[in-house]
């Protein structure tokens, strides 16, 4: 039942997968199935009953690894990125390569404005796991951030090279063509942007 949930989850069926993991709650499914009632809440969009079925999970030593990674998502995703860094510093000294821990510390940083700490997180995860297209994708999003993070520190050429090199690897990329158009329109080249 919790699998299932979790496969309803990730489907965009969350109200199902609510109902699948407080049933495997109630069947006695423990932290798998609190973490599992978590994501699914999450997904729903009931990021405060997400964050308390984390918790719970989180407090059994069973499920502290996937209690915690699902806890620093949701404080990422409701502004509280620094309470999450912790947890990630936890899940990482307890399962060095979990992948979903680095990719989630990346994001965090990335939340917290430091996008040189968020590439050495994001280049963890891509190297980790070379076939997921998100751990690529993410390092791409610090490359843009970064960026956006130069150019308001006034190192508009910078960003512009850093940006324009990331476009021509990956014309579809939209977020590094927004990226580089905000970065031209702030060096006053409109024209190209």
């Amino acid at each position: 039942t919790i699998a299932l949930s979790r496969a309803r989850a990730r489907a965009g069926q969350a109200d199902e997968a609510v109902a699948l993991a407080q049933k495997a709650a109630a069947a006695g499914g423990g932290p798998a199935a609190a973490s599992a009632l978590g994501y699914a809440h999450e997904v729903l969009g009931n990021m405060a009953a997400a964050e308390a079925a984390y918790r719970e999970a989180a407090a059994d030593p069973a499920g502290r690894i996937a209690g915690n990674l699902g806890l620093a998502r949701v404080l990422r995703k409701t502004g509280r990125a620094a309470e999450a860094e912790p947890l990630l510093r936890q899940v990482l000294e307890q399962a060095p390569g979990a992948v979903d821990a680095y990719k989630e510390s990346a994001r965090v940083k990335i939340a917290l404005r430091r996008p040189d700490e968020a590439m050495g997180d994001a280049s963890t995860a891509a190297a980790l796991a070379e076939n997921d297209p998100e751990a690529q994708r993410l390092v791409q999003e610090v490359i843009v951030a970064k960026a956006l993070g130069d150019v308001a520190a006034n190192q508009i050429d910078l960003a512009i090279q850093d940006l324009t090199a990331l476009r021509d690897k990956n014309p579809e990329l939209a977020l590094a063509r927004v990226g580089l158009a905000k970065a031209l329109i702030k060096r006053g080249r409109i024209a190209e942007a």
